[in-house]
């Protein structure tokens, strides 16, 4: 049963302003086959929808609470999306035959088809709160206290609910305190990259383009500019070289 549906009579082009609650249960149905899974609280979820033709824009706002598994200690990890969305919905009779075929294009939208009477935004809402998602979630480390304070400690506080670890050496110039150690915390993507940028980044710097060439002015044969011709060997009026015509013979 979908719950973010959106009547295509009910909208004209000026739009028309939806405001659903992100139930838990929808979240935990939603997310049971991932590693998210729903918070406590419920969300909102904002909707403006404005119909041009036979496309719908819809651009929307998602505000909820999601709770995945730490990377460090296996613990419960709150996550706060805050997230935007823009799509541009079209009839299911407009979807292109050949779905293996990509358009990459900069101010490319996120598309999708809808059919019969009604707008459906479930699948849409899912995959967006999948791809925002940290790929490994860690919780805040906080210091033990030591029973050995020095005046190069840095101050500590116990915060309840967060990842423990070990308390951290007095600052020191030697090369054994800047080591890294298989404990530290290393750099992971923000956000998974999707098809569409991957394929935005192949185009523009895996194409190959071709050669600038320029007819020779003694011979005629084509060669590459501000150098010596291959075929006559001539450069700026006279020879320099021996071409590949003299060699034939």
């Amino acid at each position: 049963m979908s719950t973010f549906v959106l009547q295509i009579q009910d909208l004209d082009e000026s739009g028309r302003d939806w405001n659903f609650a992100i139930r838990a249960d929808w979240l935990a149905f939603a997310l049971a086959d991932t590693e998210l899974k729903a918070g406590t609280e419920d969300g909102r979820f904002t909707v403006h929808a404005q119909c041009t033709g036979m496309d719908v824009l819809v651009q929307a706002h998602v505000d909820v609470q999601v709770v995945a598994t730490c990377a460090r200690c296996l613990g419960d990890v709150p996550i706060g999306a805050d997230l935007a969305l823009t799509a541009l919905y079209s009839p299911e009779h407009m979807r292109p035959q050949d779905s293996d075929e990509i358009d990459v294009r900069l101010d490319e939208v996120n598309r999708d088809y809808y059919s019969g009477s009604e707008v459906v935004l479930d699948p849409m809402v899912r995959e967006l709160l999948l791809l925002e998602a940290p790929m490994k979630p860690l919780a805040p480390r906080v210091a033990k206290e030591s029973p050995f304070r020095s005046t190069f400690d840095l101050p500590r506080r116990s915060l309840a609910g967060r990842c423990p670890t070990r308390a951290s050496p007095p600052y020191s110039n030697s090369k054994k305190h800047l080591r890294r150690t298989r404990n530290d915390p290393v750099a992971v993507p923000k956000r998974r990259t999707t098809p569409m940028k991957r394929d935005q980044r192949r185009a523009n710097h895996d194409k190959v383009t071709a050669p600038n060439v320029i007819p020779c002015p003694n011979c005629s044969d084509v060669m590459l500019p501000h150098r010596a011709c291959p075929a006559c060997g001539f450069y700026k009026g006279r020879q320099v070289s021996k071409g590949t015509a003299e060699e034939t013979e």
